[in-house]
């Protein structure tokens, strides 16, 4: 009878710790909601005030043109890696919730890392989006991976890259197998020799290539145009005043006064 009563409180305490661990997740998806719904709103109200009598008549006749340009302006400059500058237009204009000065900072920190070599925070950020970034058809989680086998490699260490691989590039999908064979290669030569036939793997540039990756699909899980909004206008006007001129048939230059 003991032991009955022993073994309900065990399953008691597993059935309240396997609760505690999925409210965890739960929680921080509704927070995540409530601030994005907070944004929403801000959002929304900033478009209603161009309309909105009251505001409209103490307020300069640009003001709204005006924020809408230091919007553009505050995402472009955080695309272009300003980071300071856009904080600072952000704040002198008031427009930190009109912006996504956040996705940016947090893109910032992770091909900050990325270009050290510390593949911690992508690899985090990769599990949080699993199944988005599974949706999209990703490979950056795989060309991660790679890059740590090939760390390995270089480091001298075949037994931790032949366990890593067995680990994380054993399940890798049926287009990626060809790669990994080639990985499989590299333990037969070493990363200094000269006449390395993988020498271009063991090429640093491919950091890089993993921060650009990573740029693209952090984009595109957001739904983010890869070019910037005052890009896109800038080139729209520049546009529509090349074919301003022509159709001008009626004016006279000085040049060609007799």
């Amino acid at each position: 009878m003991i032991l009955m009563h022993f073994n309900a409180v065990l399953m008691g305490c597993f059935f309240c710790f396997q609760c505690f661990y999925l409210v965890l997740p739960a929680e921080e998806s509704i927070q995540e909601e409530l601030g994005a719904s907070r944004v929403i709103k801000r959002r929304l109200a900033h478009l209603q005030e161009r309309d909105t009598p009251g505001i409209k008549e103490t307020m300069p006749p640009t003001w709204w043109q005006k924020n809408r340009l230091d919007r553009m302006l505050v995402e472009y400059f955080l695309r272009a890696g300003y980071y300071n500058s856009a904080l600072k237009l952000a704040k002198h204009s008031n427009i930190e919730d009109l912006t996504n000065i956040d996705l940016f900072m947090m893109s910032k920190e992770i091909e900050d890392s990325l270009a050290k070599c510390d593949t911690k925070p992508c690899l985090s950020w990769c599990v949080d989006n699993r199944s988005k970034l599974r949706k999209m058809k990703s490979t950056l989680e795989f060309n991660v991976r790679k890059q740590e086998y090939v760390e390995l490699i270089r480091e001298e260490k075949p037994l931790e890259a032949i366990r890593h691989a067995r680990k994380y590039l054993s399940s890798a999908e049926s287009g990626q197998v060809s790669e990994v064979q080639k990985l499989m290669g590299m333990l037969a030569f070493s990363s200094k020799n000269p006449e390395n036939p993988y020498g271009d793997v063991f090429d640093m540039s491919n950091w890089q290539k993993l921060v650009l990756q990573f740029r693209q699909e952090n984009f595109k899980l957001h739904q983010l145009n890869s070019t910037s909004v005052f890009t896109a206008t800038l080139q729209a006007g520049l546009s529509a005043l090349k074919t301003l001129y022509p159709l001008i048939v009626d004016v006279v230059f000085p040049c060609q006064l007799p």
